[in-house]
């Protein structure tokens, strides 16, 4: 598998007291956030009990980190956009969780809830016949996504909004 230059998405996860938000957008090809499918998902204790498995769920950032990834995987790696199975898509996706992009590159992991989130992703990704490689990009350089999860999005067309629900 060669790196794929294209960047398929941005993803980041906020988690501040019980504030609990985690976002991301399609900026494939170089589409800027004004013209960007995006999504933008608050978690609690009802749609997410398991973000608060360790009390604050500050203690959980990297597996919110990556279910921001996932979930811009289902949102934005459309399964028949992954050709007849004669080719697997690949892609980058980009946060600004360093260990993230180790892990999902070795697909190991055995922190929990951690590998709960690292299982799905690569059953999502089977199951279209495609890989991803997540970079880390420093956080002044994911203001976007960043924007995302702190309710800012002056930047984002609301008709291209994703409802998402857990």
């Amino acid at each position: 598998r060669q790196p794929c230059s294209d960047v398929l998405f941005r993803s980041d996860a906020k988690a501040e007291d019980a504030l609990v938000v985690i976002g991301g957008w399609e900026c494939r090809g170089g589409t800027p956030p004004a013209c960007a499918r995006w999504f933008s998902l608050t978690l609690d204790q009802d749609n997410a009990p398991w973000v608060f498995c360790k009390g604050e769920p500050f203690k959980v950032i990297s597996a919110l980190e990556l279910l921001a990834t996932l979930v811009s995987v289902m949102l934005f790696i459309l399964p028949d956009s992954a050709g007849d199975g004669r080719f697997e898509l690949s892609g980058s996706a980009l946060t600004d969780n360093k260990g993230n992009s180790y892990v999902v590159q070795k697909m190991m992991t055995t922190a929990s809830p951690f590998n709960a989130c690292l299982m799905e992703l690569s059953e999502q990704l089977e199951q279209i016949s495609s890989w991803l490689d997540v970079q880390w990009v420093p956080r002044d350089q994911n203001v976007g996504a960043d924007a995302l999860t702190n309710g800012h999005f002056a930047g984002f067309d609301p008709e291209k909004r994703i409802e998402v629900s857990m």
